[in-house]
This record gives structure tokens, sequence and C-alpha cells, in this order.
């Protein structure tokens, strides 16, 4: 499971699987393992965090995810600006990476 455990699983589907458009958690999650592990998109970046870990964010759709430091899924989203203190999607990630 890409995920910590299936009530992670659940939770992240809960709140995020509407704006990726995915149906059912089964369809989130295999969204959010070809996001992060698979290759990376032209428009896609990746870093790795401080603590452990990585995260990729798509510049053209705002997709966003993280991967901890123990390999799972910790999350996989859409981000909104509306919702972070950031200037941008993108400052919003740079600071993630730093």
């Amino acid at each position: 499971m890409p995920f910590r455990d299936a009530k992670a699983l659940e939770l992240h589907y809960e709140n995020h699987a509407t704006l990726l458009g995915a149906q059912t958690s089964g369809e989130y999650e295999a969204m959010a393992e070809a996001f992060m592990f698979g290759p990376l998109c032209n428009t896609c970046y990746e870093c790795n965090r401080p603590h452990g870990g990585r995260e990729r964010f798509d510049s053209l759709t705002y997709q966003y995810g993280v991967v901890s430091a123990w390999g799972h899924i910790a999350t996989y989203m859409i981000l909104e600006s509306i919702l972070h203190h950031y200037p941008s999607n993108w400052a919003y990630y740079l600071s993630r990476c730093n």
C-alpha cells in the first residue's frame, strides 16, 4: 500500500479526491502512486525534503505530493493558494524543499 495504512488513504481520499477527479479511493491511490513513483513529467519538479522524504509539484496542474522518509505517500492533492499563506503555489512548494 503506497499510503501508510487504509485509514490514511481514506482520510486523504475524502479531503483531496474531488479536485483530482478520483471517483474511488482505489483510483485516488493509483493516481497518487503514478504521480509520486512514476516518471517526472515535463512540468513537474522534485526535491528532497530536509528531514527525509521527497516532494513533487506539477507547475501546470498544481498537483502536489509527498513521500515520507519511510517511503509511504504522505499526501497527494491539488494545491490551492487560498489554503496556504504563500504568494503562490510555487512558493509553497519551494518552502517545503528547504
